[in-house]
């Protein structure tokens, strides 16, 4: 029996060196397999089939394990790059865990790669599995795998965990029911990590080389940024440089569904974006304002706190609530409804990384919930920089625009006052719609055709200067308020001080051709459409002024800046036109001048003497009353005298000679005052007469002192006479040496009385005014 259990056993020992040949032969070819996949990389991210050939090669030795792992630690971004093949789930790239997570398993890891060891196995409860999973999913890239898979990883129990240590790496092999490997199948695992670390020194030569490529490729796409940016000449090639950036994000292989260059504006927390999408739909910037969602709040808030990344995910209900705010709020309402429908129903989440510059900002966006690369994120970083750039000389150009603007803006402004001051008469009018047609055209509005609308409230009637497609004149068409709908609301909305905007297709506008023939506005077809055929579509909009409506029609809606152009020439041409009105109504004045200059001045004579004559009533009672003095002196003295002659003859008779003499002597004295005072109102006649008189317009020789005496006692006796209350004391301070002078009596006597007349007029007044209960006896200062 010794010598045949000896002969079993010697074959024993044969089948056994065999078994471990073949085993030796098996596991070299599946590290051949391994080798061989390694050396077949030529990209960086063919990491992950190499693991998933090493999963395959280790099942096929019979090694039990669900799934297995490559850990590449790296203390300076202090996390771990994972890649992970499994049995039943396949994974296309690798996950980033970081370091310092607080669950038993995360710290077991980190641990067993900071030893000094080169293999470990581990087993686990489910509770500690749980944990660590869940906090995978809540701060690594597993937060990205699909809902079906978290929830397999979670219903296991047991968790046993086996692996082998390297230089640069390690492998492990996953059991969810807790087995771990033998020593055996530990060695085997050495082995492959041995081989995938020759397999990852080449991956790092390629990630080096692939590295140095991709650096050159976006360099590349920044230059071709930079390049379009510098070949900017109009601030509205901005859209065209957005579509560039997207263009190099596509060749950068950072899949976007939209891209977005942003301008925040500060004082109202809106913006305005330049957007391009994935069927490149956009061609204008939309302006958006602030609304309160976590989308713009999360926008503005890293901005303000002087973040330069943000990277968001948001969920359908967030992404819905800023969508429908945009669709009614902001210029995103005129994009198409299939674009709207995408983004509310079809679209789930909504994810984007901005980067932000001094001025700017870049956004990029997907529509699923996975968050953009960091290296993606690195690269849109770099746009962000190059954009400001470009942004600075989209600003210069901006300005320089408004300048060349204003300047073209301003030149033909003064084309238009300097044309229209130029009109004179009714004639001159026709020029009007080839000046409005040749200024709008200078103004690059875009327009088919043109007119102006003169608005006449006095007579309810509208002037209408209409323009041909080619600028000329179509002559004026006279239109009552109520002619047709059009002038209605034109008028309607020129006394509101609102443009007012309406569309016709041809149809409209041949019927309203057709009621102007019938009005007799227009005598053909032919007169009011000129050469060419009948608009398709017109859109015809009416800028009010102060005398009416500037008219322009377009094929197309006219934006708000071209408008904006429309309301300063309208603005310009009413201050020309309210000039021509005024050389209209001064050319009417003069004629009427004319006509009066005659008549005025054939009555200037006859109203000088009724000046003459009214001021004379004034002193009427005053002259008489000075008249009447010197007469009753002659009248007194003659009956004296007459007295006396009767008692000088008795004395004659009774022979006293010297009694009688005594009398002659009074007699003649008597006779001398008659004579002195008959002078007197000879004197007061002849003023009078003088006064009423023509003046001859010759200087004389005049004793002024004399004059004004004499005014002022014609001016206190002539309101003496008009009212019998009045009273005033005067008093006279002539100078006795002040010698005659040249001047025309007649005219300083008038200008004396008018003084006069005021002075006792004044003191007449206070003194009737004067209250002698009050402090200041009532007369105001």
């Amino acid at each position: 029996f010794g010598t045949l259990f000896e002969q079993s056993y010697t074959r024993f020992l044969d089948l056994k060196r065999a078994e471990a040949q073949a085993r030796e032969a098996q596991i070299e070819t599946a590290l051949e397999k391994v080798r061989s996949r390694s050396l077949a990389m030529h990209k960086s991210d063919e990491l992950q089939e190499v693991i998933t050939t090493v999963l395959h090669r280790l099942n096929e030795l019979g090694i039990a394990m669900d799934s297995a792992s490559i850990n590449l630690p790296s203390q300076e971004k202090q996390e771990s790059m994972i890649w992970i093949a499994s049995k039943n789930h396949d994974y296309s790239e690798g996950f980033r865990i970081p370091f310092g997570l607080k669950s038993v398993i995360a710290r077991d890891f980190e641990n067993i790669l900071s030893a000094e060891t080169d293999h470990f196995f581990r087993q686990f409860s489910k509770e500690e599995k749980d944990a660590y999973y869940r906090e995978l999913f809540e701060r690594s890239d597993f937060r990205h795998i699909p809902q079906a898979r978290k929830d397999f990883l979670m219903s296991g129990g047991r968790y046993g965990v086996s692996g082998a240590v390297g230089k640069y790496s390690g492998i492990s092999a996953f059991s969810y029911s807790g087995n771990i490997l033998n020593s055996e199948e530990i060695e085997v695992l050495k082995r492959f990590l041995r081989v995938f670390e020759q397999a990852y020194i080449r991956f790092l030569d390629l990630q080096k080389a692939e590295a140095q490529a991709r650096e050159a490729q976006i360099e590349t796409a920044l230059e071709k940024v930079r390049s379009r940016s510098l070949a900017m000449h109009k601030s509205d090639e901005l859209q065209e440089l957005v579509t560039s950036v997207s263009e190099r994000f596509n060749e950068l292989g950072i899949e976007t569904d939209a891209v977005t260059i942003n301008i925040f504006m500060e004082r109202t927390k809106g913006n305005v974006s330049w957007a391009i999408n994935s069927e490149k739909n956009y061609s204008t910037p939309f302006h958006v304002p602030y609304y309160d969602c976590n989308i713009l709040r999360d926008l503005w808030d890293a901005k303000e706190a002087g973040d330069e990344l943000l990277c968001k995910s948001y969920s359908d209900e967030e992404k819905n609530e800023f969508w429908k705010f945009a669709f009614e709020h902001s210029d995103y309402k005129n994009i198409t409804e299939a674009r709207k429908r995408y983004l509310l129903e079809e679209a789930k989440f909504m994810t984007h990384s901005t980067a932000y510059s001094k001025n700017s900002s870049i956004s990029i966006f997907r529509y699923t919930n996975k968050l953009f690369s960091e290296k993606g994120n690195e690269i849109l970083q770099r746009f962000a920089r190059v954009f400001e750039q470009a942004y600075v000389r989209f600003l210069d150009l901006q300005k320089a625009e408004k300048q060349a603007r204003e300047a073209i803006k301003q030149a033909s402004l003064d084309r238009v006052r300097g044309e229209i001051a130029s009109m004179r008469t009714v004639d001159d009018l026709q020029r009007i719609t080839p000046i409005i047609w040749h200024e709008l055209t200078a103004l690059g509005v875009p327009f088919v055709r043109c007119g102006v609308f003169i608005i006449d409230e006095a007579t309810k009637h509208i002037q209408v200067h209409l323009s041909s497609p080619n600028g000329s004149s179509l002559g004026a068409l006279k239109l009552p308020y109520n002619s047709s709908e059009l002038t209605v609301n034109a008028v309607n909305h020129w006394r509101q001080g609102i443009i007012f905007k309406t569309h016709w297709n041809k149809q409209d506008f041949l019927n309203f051709m057709q009621s102007m023939i019938k009005l007799g506005q227009i005598s053909s077809p032919e007169t009011y459409q000129g050469a060419t055929k009948p608009p398709e579509s017109l859109h015809l909009h009416f800028v009010p002024f102060k005398q009416g409506m500037l008219y322009a029609g377009n094929t197309s809606s006219l934006e708000k800046e071209a408008l904006e152009l429309v309301k300063s020439l309208a603005e310009s041409f009413s201050i020309a036109y309210a000039r021509y009105e005024d050389f209209r109504q001064l050319e009417e004045a003069k004629n009427q001048i004319e006509k009066t200059f005659t008549e005025l001045k054939a009555a200037q004579s006859q109203l000088i003497q009724s000046e003459k004559m009214a001021s004379l009533g004034e002193l009427t009672a005053g002259i008489a009353h000075e008249i009447q003095n010197p007469l009753n002196f002659v009248n007194n003295f003659s009956e004296i005298s007459s007295e006396l002659i009767d008692e000088m003859n008795e004395e004659l008779d009774k022979g006293d000679i010297e009694e009688a003499k005594a009398i002659s002597t009074d007699i003649r004295q008597n006779l001398e005052k008659i004579n002195h005072h008959g002078k007197r109102a000879d004197a007061i006649v002849k003023g009078m007469l003088q006064h009423s008189r023509t003046s001859s317009g010759v200087k004389e020789p005049t004793d002024i002192n004399e004059l004004a005496d004499e005014y002022l006692r014609l001016s206190y006796h002539g309101l003496r006479a008009k009212d019998k209350s009045f009273n005033a004391d005067f008093k006279t301070d002539f100078d006795p040496n002040l010698p005659k002078i040249n001047v025309i009596p007649q005219d300083i006597g008038r200008v004396l009385l008018n003084l006069i007349n005021n002075a006792f007029y004044a003191v007449d007044k206070r003194a009737k005014s004067f209250d002698p209960l009050t402090p200041k006896g009532g007369i105001e200062e």
